[in-house]
């Protein structure tokens, strides 16, 4: 084998070794960039569910609550005993699905147990 031959079957070797080592540097345990990873495995341990908070008219429920890695949106219907004032975006949740008749179209029914605001 010539010189020239073995020079690059090495460095295509080391091409693909490094490359199969690369890491992904972003975060991608949370959604939201202030959170630390320490703070969001400390909740995720105690229960809670990183939910966003929103106003979804369209749907028939006043306030829809958006679970991450979740498909389906919640309807919180004791939301008024933890929210006085301004409806904040991204919470700590901690709810029960509930047996009742839905009150939207295409948000289930859920009662709110424990819910920690995340301050932005």
């Amino acid at each position: 084998m010539s010189i020239l031959f073995k020079s690059f079957f090495f460095l295509s070797f080391i091409i693909v070794c490094t490359s199969c080592n690369a890491t992904k540097t972003s975060n991608s345990s949370t959604e939201d960039n202030d959170l630390t990873n320490s703070e969001y495995s400390e909740m995720k341990s105690q229960g809670f569910s990183l939910g966003t908070l929103s106003t979804n008219k369209s749907s028939g429920c006043s306030i829809v609550l958006t679970i991450e890695k979740m498909e389906d949106k919640l309807d919180p219907v004791n939301i008024e005993e933890f929210v006085k004032g301004g409806m904040p975006q991204k919470v700590w949740v901690k709810y029960a699905s509930m047996r009742m008749a839905n009150r939207c179209e295409n948000a289930r029914p859920v009662t709110i147990q424990e819910m920690q605001i995340i301050v932005q």
